[in-house]
């Protein structure tokens, strides 16, 4: 027998912003039975039917008399065989995003020819996923907690490439440059987090780095973030101001992707010196030579901010479950997180 198609159940229940375990308990039943009516491996009693329509605000026809969805066709030529697919539809259209080998990440497809459409390993699940991309770990957080969001881990001026060619729906950004900015403008920004960016360097700074005037001094190796990042874009800007030339900087040209990346170069001794978060350098037992509180936004387009998963991530962003969760990294803070910055 063929699964039946899912349910708006799911849909419902994020614009209302409630969590599985939420609405289950609400209604009296499982977690597990509540995650096999969203999914449609399972058919609702009467007296649940309608308790679940009842605390939605809406009727049984609506959350259980969806038909089968249209199909859409996959993406081609995404990647060699074997490459591992994560799947979301954005504005209409299928998109595949290669997973990396090694992140331990579920795949949706899998790509058995490069001139074909790859093979589906779920078919539903990738349908109702949102996909979030940035570079800070409060983003990851957040998608694991809304509970269909997936995390693409890109630096400030990739995630704004990949909303802008309508690649993912929702990205996480921070110093904006201003041709990032002209990109987006007219969508909407929602806080989510600060945190301090800074020089990470090794306990005792044996190199006696104190700015970023000192990474011109002989011997003394950098660490960099990849083009378009703004942990990149703010070193540039600082040694502009202290008139040191990239040139004069041992290991500018020496790229990373991620906060995460240059703590671990620098601890491993590949570098003496990185720009990243303060607690990605406590997470590698590094010290931090801060240089600049930096404000963490969601960054959404007007079309997709009526989509359900979209104001499920939101009313997550607003939890305090949320807030404390992420106020527990070493740095950050979260009084605003969930609130709306305004429009860009």
């Amino acid at each position: 027998m063929s699964p039946r198609p899912p349910s708006a159940l799911r849909e419902r229940r994020l614009l209302g912003g409630w969590s599985q375990d939420q609405l289950a308990r609400q209604v009296g039943v499982s977690r597990q039975a509540l995650n096999a009516l969203e999914r449609g491996h399972a058919q609702p009693s009467v007296e649940t039917a309608l308790a679940l329509a009842a605390v939605l605000g809406t009727s049984v026809e609506a959350l259980f008399g969806r038909s089968h969805p249209a199909p859409l066709a996959l993406p081609t030529r995404v990647g060699p065989a074997g490459t591992r697919l994560l799947l979301a539809e954005v504005a209409g259209r299928v998109r595949g995003h290669p997973l990396d080998p090694s992140s331990g990440e579920p795949a949706d497809a899998l790509v058995e020819h490069p001139r074909r459409p790859p093979t589906l390993l779920e078919t539903e699940r990738w349908r109702r996923t949102l996909l979030v991309a940035g570079c800070d770990p409060a983003l990851r957080m957040l998608a694991v907690r809304s509970g269909n969001a997936r995390w693409i881990n890109a630096g400030t001026g990739k995630a704004v490439e990949l909303l802008v060619r309508r690649q993912v729906h929702v990205v996480g950004v921070h110093s904006l440059t201003e041709r990032d900015r002209r990109r987006v403008r007219g969508t909407l920004l929602v806080h989510l987090a600060t945190w301090p960016l800074g020089l990470a360097v090794r306990r005792g700074n044996p190199r006696s780095i104190h700015g970023v005037a000192d990474l011109a001094r002989p011997g003394v190796r950098l660490v960099n973030r990849e083009s378009g990042a703004s942990a990149r874009a703010l070193l540039d800007r600082l040694l502009a101001d202290v008139g040191v030339p990239p040139a004069m900087v041992s290991g500018y040209a020496d790229e990373v992707h991620g906060h995460e990346a240059v703590a671990q170069a620098v601890a491993l001794g590949a570098a003496d010196v990185g720009v990243t978060t303060q607690a990605a350098a406590a997470a590698y037992g590094l010290e931090l030579r801060q240089l600049s509180e930096e404000s963490f936004n969601l960054v959404i387009r007007p079309d997709e901010l009526a989509r359900p998963e979209v104001q499920g991530l939101l009313a997550v962003a607003r939890t305090p479950a949320f807030h404390r969760d992420v106020g527990a990294l070493p740095g950050y803070g979260t009084s605003r997180s969930g609130q709306p910055v305004g429009l860009t």
